[in-house]
């Protein structure tokens, strides 16, 4: 698992030239671990429908 990482955030870094991980590198940032993942597809989801998209 953390050779997946690091080669995550060797591309990830690659292509935008910014840290993987970095919550200001985001537009939005959710703790599953905090509000479990079902509330996550909830606050998603209710982002994604109020875009009009």
């Amino acid at each position: 698992m953390k050779d997946k990482d690091k080669r995550r955030a060797a591309y990830h870094r690659f292509y935008t030239d910014m840290k993987w991980g970095h919550a200001q590198n985001y537009h939005m940032c959710l703790n599953s671990g905090v509000l479990g993942i079902e509330k996550c597809v909830e606050i998603i989801s209710d982002i994604y429908e109020s875009s009009g998209r």
